[in-house]
């Protein structure tokens, strides 16, 4: 990509900026140590005014674009933006709102502009007077520094694919950054690889060193942020710090700090907020005890908030013959509908959520706003274990002795992988009855965590497997031929079952590259129709994100932080 009127600045100034930097965060207000801090209730007369967190995974580091690790999990993604802002954030499923943007790109207003030769432009706007947590203004310098390294392939970062549909960038003055795009993409008002990095602290660096730039502390205990609170301490497996940045865009926040703690142990998480010495639990790995809470806490004001987190939790299916083993298994269409009506998904969210987690038909999540124009569109298949052995019947399946069906043309029988990791236990144990009742022989797999992570073992397993991703996935292409895992790509791709359909390409292709809503409505229902119709996945559920807080706390709206700035807690 082309990067233009983007000043490099000289080593001796950064290296002077960092000096200063170091002697002034030395005298920035430390917050408390989280073992010995106090809840709110015991705080006395001009202590600080502490907002306790906890979460059950440490973050692996604050641009997870490049340093890899557990980003989403156990509460890890509601820590970044205590100290980073973004251009865009997800305020809610499939809705997002400016922050550092001063607006959303938009047709209207020609900031997202589609060309006569299919390019594309998308014109950013700044907002003014933004800083970076050490005082250096934020501007559009930042965005193409950040997107110079998102393209090298030099440093490995999960935006290749975006970048690589870029072609130029070009800082037109600090408050704007435009980029040409080769082609049409619909998800760029989403600011993909536009992750800020802060120019004056990393360029050298950059320069210099790109095989150790991804483990500079800038990334990690010595960040240096946009957001409202600045990191201070960073106790690995413990513990971390932020001090409130009083020049913050948007006004300086209410709190004197936030202290995040690292509890694991989800029985610990829990003890520590019925304690009182945890204000807000932003994750909750045991949801019976979670409900046990709720129940202890009625008429206290004390809260368990629940709120769907946008992921499908669905079976994943393998397409592949040479990995399904079954001609006339779950390769088949028919086969696939049925033992996709033989899942009671309502008893499984039960079971497994409480009933808190809705019932998925489709990726279109109930809070999608484009839910009421699409729910007419979506194939409905609903638990009927009666009909499931009729159409079973249909294809050729028949009980053999021992119960179990046997194809009368091939004579395979039955038999079905059902896996999944260790948190999906409880869901395969209610579909392996399930499916077991209308005649299949299921081999019941828990996938260990390190094969878990393995991309080649979980795009080979046969049968049908439990996993949770991201609805908005199947917008672009996570079942799209093009993203077939294979030894070729290293098995790097998202469509791990090997799905393949023409018309669904063609739709999918279709999709990103078409902005305008109203053309995108009967896509949508195109792909709905096509996609569903042919059982190409089994949705079962939207699991829902619990969050844990003590009365006082307030601004909290589903236990997302993406709007921090606001929380508050009375004293």
């Amino acid at each position: 990509m082309r990067l233009n009127g983007t000043p490099r600045g000289t080593g001796l100034l950064i290296l002077a900026f960092l000096l200063g930097c170091l002697l002034g965060c030395a005298s920035l207000p430390q917050p408390a140590q989280p073992v010995a801090s106090k809840p709110a209730s015991a705080t006395g007369a001009g202590a600080p005014r502490l907002l306790i967190l906890a979460v059950q995974q440490e973050p692996p580091g604050f641009n997870t674009q490049l340093v890899q690790g557990t980003s989403g999990i156990g509460g890890v993604d509601q820590v970044l933006p205590i100290a980073q802002n973004y251009l865009m954030i997800q305020s809610q499923v499939n809705s997002y709102v400016p922050q550092l943007a001063s607006e959303a790109l938009s047709v209207d207003r020609g900031t997202w502009r589609i060309n006569a030769d299919g390019s594309m432009d998308t014109i950013w706007k700044l907002r003014p007077n933004v800083k970076w947590q050490d005082g250096t203004p934020f501007t559009s310098a930042d965005l193409a520094f950040s997107l110079e390294v998102y393209e090298d392939s030099a440093v490995p970062d999960s935006y290749r694919d975006v970048v690589s549909r870029m072609t130029s960038a070009s800082t037109p003055d600090p408050l704007t950054f435009v980029i040409h795009w080769g082609s049409v993409y619909v998800q760029a008002d989403r600011a993909p690889a536009l992750t800020p990095m802060p120019r004056h602290l990393l360029e050298q660096l950059y320069e210099t060193d790109k095989a150790n730039f991804v483990n500079s502390p800038v990334f990690t205990t010595g960040f240096v942020g946009l957001g409202p609170y600045k990191l201070t301490n960073w106790e690995s497996g413990t513990s971390m710090g932020f001090t409130r940045f009083d020049d913050y865009y948007l006004g300086p926040p209410p709190l004197d700090g936030v202290i995040v703690r690292f509890l694991p142990d989800s029985n610990a998480g829990l003890s520590n907020i019925l304690a009182g010495s945890v204000d807000v639990l932003l994750s909750v790995g045991d949801l019976d005890a979670a409900m046990d809470v709720k129940r202890q806490w009625e008429g206290t004001g004390n809260q368990v908030l629940s709120s769907v987190s946008g992921n499908l939790t669905l079976l994943e299916i393998q397409f592949r013959p040479d990995y399904a083993k079954l001609q006339h298994g779950l390769i088949d269409r028919n086969t696939r509908q049925a033992l996709y009506q033989a899942i009671d998904r309502a008893t499984l969210a039960e079971v497994t959520t409480a009933g808190l987690a809705p019932v998925a038909d489709s990726w279109i999540a109930p809070s999608d706003p484009l839910r009421p124009q699409l729910e007419s569109s979506i194939p409905q298949f609903p638990y009927d274990p009666r009909h499931a052995r009729e159409i079973l019947a249909s294809g050729g399946w028949a009980p053999g002795p021992d119960g179990v069906l046997e194809h009368q043309q091939s004579g395979e029988r039955l038999e079905l992988m059902l896996y999944g990791g260790p948190a999906q236990f409880k869901d395969l144990n209610v579909i392996d009855d399930e499916w077991k009742s209308v005649g299949v022989d299921v081999d019941l797999y828990v996938v260990p965590p390190e094969l878990d992570r393995d991309r080649q073992t979980r795009s080979t397993l046969p049968g049908a497997g439990s996993v949770q991703a991201p609805g908005e996935q199947f917008y672009t292409d996570r079942m799209h031929s093009k993203g077939i895992t294979s030894p070729t790509n290293g098995w790097s791709g998202l469509n791990r079952g090997g799905y393949s359909n023409p018309n669904v390409d063609l739709l999918l292709d279709q999709l990103v590259a078409t902005i305008d809503q109203s053309a995108r409505l009967p896509l949508h229902q195109a792909l709905l129709q096509e996609q569903m119709g042919d059982v190409a996945l089994m949705p079962l559920n939207w699991p829902v994100r619990l969050v844990l807080v003590l009365n006082g706390v307030q601004g909290v709206t589903g236990g997302s932080t993406w709007n921090i700035n606001e929380w508050d807690k009375k004293a």
